[in-house]
């Protein structure tokens, strides 16, 4: 409780200084947190009190993820009932791999969504910036990371020429009383011989079936052509993939798969 109302009490006197509006001024919980809060300026909405659904009446409320409803009365006057909704943010920090000759490329280009930047009356229920660092792991373990950056905003860093034959992830922790963290998919990197290799798995959960990866790439002859990389695979999305004949790269990938299932 204490955290969500020390970062109301910053965000009412910001948002009242760039501009001064009713609300409800929503403030959604960051997981693994599941508990937000919400407020309105009484004075600005024409109100003398007011009745929130979990039967608070005061200004600033806590809520639970889900649906909502605040009354609005000028003394006796019944001035309406107005919904409101409290959702589920995270951190998605949208990781992404590519294949070539020179190792593995990591890169992440991501943040707290669905909101992450500062706005009006939607943010975040409690992060702080200074305090949040990205994670580059391999097999378990940091590697590298990134400290003290705005990550509510899209945030992007790239980590090239990685080796293959480990694992790779990436993840994001806010070490201050916020305690929100995210963590990526698990990238696998094989290394045999003149073939390199990658499986990127997805979990499935109870809405979205997991999903396989598998990204190829085999050595044919001098590695160089022109001093130039000449293969290079976009793992993710619909890019296609640039080859020459010094190199082959193959693609496969499995989605919509079931998660494991106990009896």
């Amino acid at each position: 409780m204490m955290k969500a109302f020390t970062a109301a009490f910053s965000m009412l006197f910001l948002a009242n200084a760039g501009i001064a509006q009713c609300g409800p001024y929503n403030h959604h919980p960051v997981w693994p947190d599941s508990i937000g809060f919400s407020w309105v300026n009484l004075g600005e909405c024409g109100a003398t009190s007011c009745l929130w659904d979990n039967g608070s009446t005061e200004p600033m409320t806590e809520l639970p993820i889900g649906p909502h409803t605040i009354t609005m009365f000028n003394g006796t006057d019944l001035l309406g009932t107005y919904p409101l909704t409290i959702v589920q943010d995270r951190w998605n920090l949208n990781q992404q791999f590519y294949v070539t000759f020179l190792g593995l490329e990591i890169d992440i280009f991501g943040g707290i969504e669905p909101y992450g930047a500062p706005q009006i009356f939607n943010n975040p229920e409690c992060v702080v910036p200074d305090s949040t660092v990205a994670y580059l792991l391999q097999d378990g373990i940091a590697i590298d990371s990134v400290v003290g950056t705005d990550f509510t905003y899209q945030f992007t860093q790239i980590w090239p020429g990685l080796p293959f034959g480990h694992t790779y992830q990436t993840k994001v922790v806010d070490h201050s009383h916020c305690g929100s963290y995210g963590i990526e998919p698990l990238l696998t990197a094989y290394s045999s011989g003149e073939v390199e290799f990658t499986i990127n798995s997805q979990d499935a959960d109870e809405s979205v079936g997991g999903s396989i990866q598998v990204a190829g790439l085999k050595r044919m002859g001098n590695p160089w052509w022109s001093g130039r990389n000449p293969c290079m695979m976009y793992c993710s999305g619909n890019h296609r993939p640039m080859a020459s004949s010094a190199c082959m790269i193959r693609k496969a990938a499995w989605s919509d798969r079931p998660g494991s299932r106990s009896a």
